[in-house]
C-alpha cells in the first residue's frame, strides 16, 4: 500500500511499468526466460490452487 488510501502498491502506471521491465531486465540478466507480471500472477495463482 503507499498509504493514499487508494488501495494501489504504485503510484502510478509509469512505476507499474518501470518496476515490470527491471523484473524483465533482471530475469534474462540472470539467465531465465523472461517472465512478465502478467504471467508470473498466473503461475503464482496456478501454484497456489494446487496446493490447497
Amino acid at each position: 500500500m503507499n498509504g493514499d488510501g487508494t488501495g494501489r502498491v504504485f503510484a502510478s502506471d509509469r512505476q507499474v511499468r518501470r518496476q515490470a521491465e527491471r523484473a524483465a531486465t533482471q530475469w534474462v540478466a540472470d539467465g531465465l526466460e523472461r517472465l512478465t507480471l502478467h504471467f508470473a500472477r498466473h503461475t503464482y495463482a496456478s501454484l497456489m490452487i494446487a496446493a490447497g
